[in-house]
């Protein structure tokens, strides 16, 4: 319960009219997940920086805009 008025405070901070019960879970969600970053090096993040790359030339590709910047 002290998780739940603790983030009817923060949001209360906002305003008033941000207080809801959708944002009062989300505020509770973000809140359990802690601050827990994804290691930089794991590879989850070397697969979506992967598939990111690869959509960028495709976009270059599609655009015609290879080498632009560079």
């Amino acid at each position: 319960m002290d998780e739940v008025e603790q983030s009817i405070q923060e949001l209360q901070k906002i305003g008033l009219n941000h207080v809801t019960t959708d944002k009062i879970k989300a505020v509770c969600a973000k809140n359990q997940m802690g601050n827990s970053p994804v290691p930089l090096n794991s590879e989850e993040t070397k697969a979506i920086t992967h598939q990111a790359e690869r959509h960028l030339k495709m976009y270059d590709e599609l655009f015609d805009t290879a080498g632009v910047g560079y």
